[in-house]
């Protein structure tokens, strides 16, 4: 999988290797999409994701940026994002991802730099929106731990960060690059065997089902699945352990009429 980043060997020294194989399917998808992160996690979920956006400035480079191909001056937008289930679908409202990027503003449609500031809106939309053909060049990934960082988008201060860093290229010039962080739980990893499709693979206090997101309690999961409290109680032990969410229903004998 290193070969699909172009520049793994400079990637910043607080970044830890990561064992492919200790990763979920999951987790691996995110960290090589070239898409739009925001519709991969949806897709996944199976719920909205809202993007709000925790700072955006403009700013000039003190110094030449080599990966974005810039000189000591050029106007770049600072933007940090953060994503999160919607509230409407997942009360704990979890955070899936937290984003930096550097656009130079030289290289950007204006229509799309006025878009920009507008709360709610992520990139993959004005790029959407204004048709424009560009591609994603993966730089580097690895294990971040960062309490700090943890403590001031509220997620857990031990909980370590998936990293990645890519450029989107467009007209052959880097025209924005992008670092985001996947907050994820040590469970995650795993000794000797990945555990595929679990449901904690944000580590949310929420369970996932085909069409909706209810808080981690039995009688409330009881009463959107329309199950037997017994049945809530074997299919939380079943989500414990590493299997897949139709496994977890067949062992705790939940119908898959029921679970939808």
């Amino acid at each position: 999988m290193d070969s699909l980043f172009s520049a793994q060997i400079y990637k910043p020294a607080d970044l830890n290797d990561i064992n492919w194989n200790e990763l979920m399917p999951f987790h691996r998808a995110l960290l090589v999409n070239d898409g739009t992160v925001t519709q991969l996690i949806e897709a996944y979920l199976g719920l909205p994701v809202e993007v709000e956006l925790l700072s955006q400035e403009k700013q000039q480079l003190k110094t030449p940026d080599k990966w974005l191909q810039t000189e000591t001056g050029t106007t770049i937008i600072n933007r940090r994002v953060i994503l999160r289930s919607s509230a409407l679908s997942c009360p704990d409202q979890q955070i899936h991802t937290y984003a930096i990027s550097q656009l130079v503003c030289s290289r950007l449609p204006p229509a799309m730099q006025q878009g920009l500031g507008a709360d709610g809106i992520g990139l993959g939309h004005p790029l959407r929106q204004n048709q424009m053909e560009t591609r994603r060049d993966l730089l580097w990934y690895g294990l971040e731990h960062n309490p700090e960082l943890s403590t001031q988008i509220g997620t857990p201060s031990a909980q370590p960060f998936l990293s990645r860093s890519y450029l989107v290229i467009r007209d052959g010039m880097p025209m924005m690059r992008i670092t985001e962080k996947f907050p994820i739980p040590s469970a995650n990893f795993t000794s000797g065997h990945p555990t595929p499709y679990r449901l904690n693979a944000f580590g949310s206090s929420c369970y996932k089902t085909s069409h909706l997101c209810v808080e981690q309690h039995p009688t409330l999961l009881a009463e959107k699945l329309s199950v037997k409290d017994e049945q809530i109680s074997q299919l939380q032990l079943a989500l414990d352990q590493p299997t897949s969410l139709s496994h977890a229903y067949c062992q705790a004998g939940v119908s898959t009429a029921e679970a939808h």
